[in-house]
């Protein structure tokens, strides 16, 4: 970003503003050090809560976010009143998982090697390459797949 300003005898000059604060800056693309393991607050309080709720209704609480989701679909516009059980097993399972420290640093150390690679490459990771969402999933349980099959037919 940049920005025109005017100097000491009315000429423009070039200012720079930098979203990456210096101390971010750095590392082989200028998009930080990648072996940097500190946490900004946006990343603490927003993106691994993110991640956190990503893999918890993908991972965690399927069955209950899909109950919840197809009472929804059922009731319509009257969700609030006839899902209450649904959303509250739900809440339950999801609340149960964010405060789980292990599973909440599991998601920390996710981000953290998912951004020390950007930081890397400069090439942010595609959604569907992330461990929680469903085309992730459904690739791995193919090649988990083919793995058992092609062990099954050397037998």
């Amino acid at each position: 970003m940049s920005d025109q300003a005017t100097g000491d005898a009315g000429h423009q000059k070039h200012v720079e503003k930098h979203v990456i604060l210096k101390r971010g800056g750095g590392g082989p693309l200028g998009l930080g050090d990648p072996d940097d393991k500190a946490l900004r607050k946006v990343e603490k309080d927003v993106m691994v809560p993110k991640l956190i709720r990503e893999r918890t209704r993908e991972d965690k609480c399927q069955a209950e976010y899909r109950a919840f989701e197809a009472c929804g679909k059922a009731a319509g516009l009257a969700v609030i009143t006839r899902c209450r059980q649904e959303n509250n097993r739900m809440k339950q399972c999801m609340e149960k998982w964010y405060t789980d420290p292990s599973f909440v640093n599991e998601c920390t150390e996710q981000y953290l090697k998912e951004r020390s690679e950007f930081r890397r490459t400069g090439i942010m990771k595609a959604k569907e390459e992330r461990r929680g969402h469903k085309k992730y999933r459904e690739r791995e349980a193919a090649r988990k797949q083919e793995v058992l099959s092609g062990a099954a037919a050397q037998v």
